[in-house]
Formats: structure tokens, sequence, C-alpha cells
């Protein structure tokens, strides 16, 4: 075999040679070498591992050398070994019994580690009255007895028999409810069509009063589809711990006792309060503004001297003129902002929103800084504050659209702007209802 190979391998050293020729003398030489290194290294091991791995296979698979595969030689062992399996199959097949769904599982390991107890019929009752927790808000919770409830299973209606011998049962819960019961949580309501604060508050069994003051909502606000109202639980208001309170101050701040707020809010004393802890107050009412400031006696000085710049351009109707020649507002009527700010500067005028008497002129160095109050008559009122310049005087008649003083930040302000409040029988009110 090596003298073939070696005149195969001579055969093609002779066509590498022509096909060289061919090419160009050139290629001869690197074709040659590498030819070289092909037979001597590659060519001649590879035919050497082949005659050893040849030679082994040989031995082992020789009936005459090997027992073992002398005996898988004979004729009909592959029979016997075929009919072994078939019968074994068989034997196993016939050891199987049916499986039914209700005894799914019951020969397994886990069945024996968990007793069943699907087949059992109980009836349960809770001695003890369970302990339910009751959001009030985020803030804060408690808790409330759960009334006792007692599992009752009627055979007649719930037993359903099966095609074999299990059953299968769907016990009725019948719970009892305390009807005193009270709902002590703050829910939260979607305004839709139609609705109306007076019908909202209605709906939920509450004063009007007590959903204004919970949504710092004027009597004279608008409430729109899709604006989310927080109603309270009953009448009264809500109160967020702040550092200081104690039960004490807050029920002497909202005019209820102190052991209405421990009572409805489940506290166990006075001290179980914490910073930022919202407690409802029922009965509650918000305090009263701070009265208006009282009057000083105004030196000459405090007036403005000169031309007075020109009214607004002439109005009629009812509704109050908007005060200034600025439109943009920096801070809305809320809780503990009485009124409006609007921007504006020292050349901006303030006008008078309606027709009236000059009341009062004031300055302070704290609060609304140089204002003005104009009486309206039949209970409504407007003040106008932190202003620079002041062209009235207390008791003249002024017309809607005058001129009655200049944008400045006099008292406690930042940046110029015009503060402007309206006051219905004695109460603020939104001046963005008017407009």
């Amino acid at each position: 075999m090596i003298t073939t190979l070696r005149a195969t391998l001579k055969g093609g050293w002779t066509l590498t040679r022509g096909f060289g020729a061919f090419l160009g003398l050139g290629l001869i030489g690197p074709i040659r070498y590498i030819s070289r290194l092909l037979f001597r290294f590659v060519l001649v091991h590879l035919y050497r591992w082949y005659l050893v791995v040849k030679n082994r296979l040989s031995d082992f698979f020789s009936p005459a050398r090997n027992k073992f595969v002398f005996v898988l030689t004979k004729k009909g062992v592959a029979h016997v070994i075929i009919i072994l399996i078939t019968v074994t199959v068989i034997i196993a097949n016939t050891r199987i019994s049916a499986l039914r769904a209700e005894t799914l599982g019951q020969n397994m390991i886990i069945s024996d580690l968990v007793p069943a107890d699907l087949d059992e019929e109980v009836i349960e009752t809770i001695d003890q009255p369970a302990q339910k927790p009751i959001s009030y808000l985020d803030e804060f919770s408690s808790v409330s007895p759960k009334s006792t409830a007692t599992a009752i299973v009627d055979d007649a209606a719930q037993v359903a028999i099966t095609e074999t011998s299990g059953a299968v049962v769907k016990p009725t819960l019948t719970t009892t409810t305390s009807p005193n019961l009270v709902t002590r949580r703050v829910q939260y309501y979607i305004v839709e069509g139609g609705d109306t604060v007076s019908t909202i508050a209605e709906k939920f069994d509450i004063s009007t009063n007590t959903l204004l003051w919970e949504n710092r909502l004027g009597e004279r606000d608008f409430i729109k589809p899709g604006q989310q109202l927080t109603i309270l639980p009953s009448d009264g208001v809500s109160h967020q711990v702040g550092k200081g309170d104690t039960i004490s101050s807050v029920a002497k701040k909202y005019g209820v006792s102190e052991d209405s707020i421990l009572e409805y809010n489940q506290l166990v004393d006075a001290s179980a309060i914490d910073v930022s802890q919202i407690l409802l107050i029922p009965g509650g009412k918000p305090p009263a503004p701070p009265p208006t400031p009282v009057p000083t006696r105004l030196a000459g000085t405090q007036f403005a001297s000169g031309p007075i710049p020109a009214g607004a351009p002439a109005v009629s109707g009812a509704n109050l003129l908007w005060p200034t020649s600025g439109h943009k507002i920096n801070q809305y009527f809320r809780y503990r902002h009485t009124g409006v700010d609007i921007e504006g500067d020292y050349s901006s005028p303030i006008w008078a929103a309606q027709n009236g008497t000059v009341e009062y002129v004031s300055y302070q160095t704290y609060g609304y800084g140089y204002h003005i109050i104009i009486n309206h008559g039949g209970g409504l009122k407007t003040l106008y504050g932190h202003a620079s310049k002041i062209f009235v005087t207390p008791g003249q008649q002024v017309s809607k659209g005058q001129t009655i003083a200049m944008v400045g930040t006099t008292g406690r302000s930042t940046g110029t702007h015009l503060h402007f409040e309206v006051i219905v029988s004695g109460s603020k009110t939104n001046p963005l209802s008017y407009y």
C-alpha cells in the first residue's frame, strides 16, 4: 500500500510539475516545497494512525478472539432479546389500574405528607370578634371589631353527587353585620356632569360647608366634571398635626371637646398623636379669618401727588371689573391665601372694580402694606394690597374703572404685584368667581 501511495503521489507530483510549467517557472519552487511538507508531516502520519485503528478494531470484533462478540453472532440471539423486551412491556401494562379524577394524586408521596380533607363537611363558628383595619387617611389608621359570622352549609342545596363515590360541597356563608357600624373612611369622589356642591353633600350625608371646607372651596366657586373632591365621613373638618400641636390646642382651635377628638379617632390618650398625622374633627369648624386691620391715621406724605393715570376703558354690567392692566396670576385663592396675586410693575394702574365708597386707606410694614378697601354696598367689599401709590382718601366716592392706586411691593410682598380680595358679608371669597 505504501508503494501504491507513493506511486499516486509521484503521479500527482508529475502533474504538478506540468501545471507549474504551464503557469510559469516562478511557481514551481513554492509548490514543490509545500507538497513535500504535506507528504512528510500530514499524509504519512494519517496513514500510520489509520493502520493502528484498523488493527485494534479487527482484534476486538473478531469472533475468534472476543467471547462476547462470539455469543452475539450466534443465530437466534437477536430473536431472544426482542421476545424478552415484549414480555416485560406486557407485564407492566397489566399491573396499571384505571386512574380516576377523584383519586388523582392519592398514591403520591405528597398525599401521605399532607392528609386530604376534601370530603369533610365543616361548620366553623368564629367565637372571638376579629380586628378589621380601617384606613382613615394615608397617615393613620385604626381598628374596629368585625361582627361574628357563622358559616352554614345547606346539605340539600349544596351537595352534588358525582358519578363516582365522591361529592362536591360548596358551602354558603351567611354573615351577620352590625347595623350600627358607621364608616369612618375618607372617600374621594369624581365630579360628574350635573353635579353641584349641594347634591354631592346630600349624596354623602354631610353638610355643604363640610364639603367646601375640606376642599378649600368658596361659596361661589365652581366645580367641574372630572374634578376630585375629598369627602369626610361626617360633618366637621380635618387637621394635619403640626409641630407643637396638642389635642387640647386642636380642640380649642376648632371649637370641639378633646374627648370627641380622642373618641372619633380612637386614640388611647392625648399623647398618641404624631406630626403630620391627619385627625378628623367631628363637628369642627375652621377658625375665623383674622380681622381686617383697623385703619391707622394717614400722614399727608403717604398720598401720591401729581397727575393720576387714566382709568380703565368703560365697561358696563353688574360684574366686577378686572382691577389692573395685567392678567397673569402668580397665586390663586386657596386656604390661607384669601385673594389672588396679579403680576404687574410700578407703571401698572389699580382700578376700582365697581362703584363704591372708599372705606379706608392704610399703610402697614407687614401684611397688605399700602392697601385700600372699597365698600360697594349690599355686603360687597374689595381690597387692593401692596400698592406703591394711593390716589384716594377715606370716604371718597369712586366709580367703576377709576384709577385708585399704582401696583407696588409694600408690606409683606415678594416682587411687584396686586393682591386683590373680594369680601362678601365679612367672608373672603374667590375673586375669580366674579369673572
